[in-house]
């Protein structure tokens, strides 16, 4: 569990490696599709992006909290709060975590994003 005031931009996978072919031509352009789109534009983006997120961190009122799982697979849990409330929302959370994953959002607190538990899609709704 962790309260941070800066959330990183993410790294966008732009490549599409569906294009190579077997000739050498279509090997070349290939890798060049994968150097460019897979590389150097989500490189670019980033260090775009990168001054918007530090300058939010900087002069916002608003905090994140995330909760990560690693094992045995990944769970990621972010929420947005109010910039003071950070390590108290953490807390609550953490608290909450134990004891399973209803009502985890306290109040004046957003849910932003979870990943999907696994196996969450044998269940009948």
């Amino acid at each position: 569990m962790r309260s941070t005031l800066v959330r990183l931009p993410p790294w966008r996978d732009g490549s599409r490696l569906d294009g190579w072919e077997d000739d050498t031509l279509g090997l070349v352009m290939g890798v060049l599709d994968a150097l460019v789109l897979g590389l150097l534009l989500p490189a670019l983006l980033y260090v775009l992006e990168l001054p918007v997120a530090v300058a939010r961190s900087v002069f916002g009122s608003r905090g994140w909290v995330e909760a990560a799982c690693r094992w045995p697979a990944e769970i990621r849990i972010t929420w947005r709060t109010d910039r003071g409330r950070r390590r108290q929302v953490a807390d609550e959370i953490a608290e909450r975590l134990a004891r399973g994953y209803e009502r985890l959002t306290p109040d004046d607190t957003e849910l932003v994003a979870m990943t999907k538990p696994p196996g969450t899609d044998d269940l009948a709704v």
